[in-house]
């Protein structure tokens, strides 16, 4: 997911994920031209917010990724 995807965004989708039963336990990669620490500010921000708390993504990777950072990590989610 990119944080900031159209509409309501990257964050809100994974929110949904994150609080869906049959799917809270798929692996998440965010892939963002937002920087990971902003990011990680922004789910601490917005877990004060909420009842439930929604945790890290799996992985976070930052525009541009290597393709072969890709594969290993997706290797390594699903492995």
């Amino acid at each position: 997911l990119d944080v900031m995807m159209p509409g309501e965004g990257g964050v809100q989708m994974y929110r949904r994920l994150k609080s869906d039963y049959a799917l809270k336990d798929i692996p998440v990669i965010m892939l963002s031209g937002v920087a990971k620490k902003t990011f990680v500010h922004y789910l601490k921000m917005l877990n004060t917010r909420i009842e439930d708390s929604i945790p890290d993504p799996s992985a976070y990777l930052e525009k541009p990724p290597e393709a072969e950072e890709i594969l290993k990590l997706t290797e390594r989610l699903i492995g």
